[in-house]
C-alpha cells in the first residue's frame, strides 16, 4: 500500500493547487511502478472526495496509469469543480449569494465527467452514499451513467467517505478486486504488461 499526501496537505510541503496535486499523483504512481517493477502484483488506484475526482481523471489521461492499472476505485467523487464549488456555496447563508462567481472562477479542463468513460478497458468501481451530505449521490450516478465497461457501482448509506468503516462494504470492496484480477485477461492496453 502507498499513501501520498498531496501538497500543502499532511506533512507534505507546498501550496496546494489542482495542477501541483495532480503532478504528486502522477510522481507518487510512476515513483511505485519503478520501485516495484520487478514484481508481477495488481495495482489499484482508491482516492476518495476530491482524491476521487483526482484519481478519474489522472487514470483517464496517464498512459502508465492505463497500461498498468488492474482497477480504479473512486469514492464519492464529483463531476465537475465548477458544479461542487456552486453545490458547497450554495449549503450557507452566508456563502450562498457567491456560488456563481465561485464556480465561474473554478479551473476548466479537469472535470471528472469528461474524462470517466476513457479509463475504460480498466475496471472502475464507483462508490457513492445516499447520504452524503457534502457531494451529492447524484453526482455519483452521472459518474456512472458516462463511464464504459467494465465498470460497477457501489450503492453505500453514511457519511462522506465513511465507507470503509463499513465491514460490508469492505468486504464489497474485496469482491470487486478479485472479480479486477480474475479478469485481467482482458484486452491488453498498448505496452501492457499483462500477457
Amino acid at each position: 500500500m502507498f499513501l501520498i499526501d498531496y501538497r500543502g496537505f499532511g506533512l507534505s510541503r507546498g501550496s496546494p493547487d489542482l495542477h501541483g496535486a495532480l503532478e504528486d499523483i502522477r510522481t507518487g504512481f510512476h515513483y511505485l511502478l519503478e520501485r516495484h517493477a520487478d514484481r508481477e502484483v495488481p495495482v489499484y488506484l482508491l482516492g476518495q472526495s476530491l482524491g476521487a475526482s483526482m484519481a478519474l481523471y489522472f487514470a483517464a489521461t496517464d498512459p502508465q496509469a492505463r497500461q498498468h492499472l488492474d482497477a480504479v476505485i473512486s469514492d464519492a467523487a464529483f463531476t465537475r469543480y465548477a458544479e461542487i464549488a456552486r453545490h458547497v456555496a450554495g449549503q450557507s447563508w452566508l456563502t450562498w449569494a457567491l456560488q456563481y462567481p465561485v464556480s465561474w472562477s473554478m479551473i476548466r479542463g479537469y472535470d471528472p465527467i469528461d474524462f470517466v468513460a476513457d479509463i475504460s478497458p480498466v475496471p472502475l468501481l464507483l462508490i457513492h452514499s445516499r447520504d452524503d451530505p457534502i457531494i451529492p449521490y447524484a453526482y455519483g450516478q452521472q459518474l456512472f451513467a458516462a463511464a464504459r465497461p467494465p465498470k460497477a457501482f457501489l450503492k453505500t448509506t453514511g457519511p462522506h467517505t465513511a465507507t470503509f468503516g463499513n465491514r460490508g462494504y469492505r468486504n464489497d470492496l474485496l469482491e470487486f478486486l478479485q472479480t479486477a484480477v480474475t479478469s485481467s485477461q482482458r484486452e491488453p492496453v498498448q505496452g501492457s504488461r499483462r500477457p
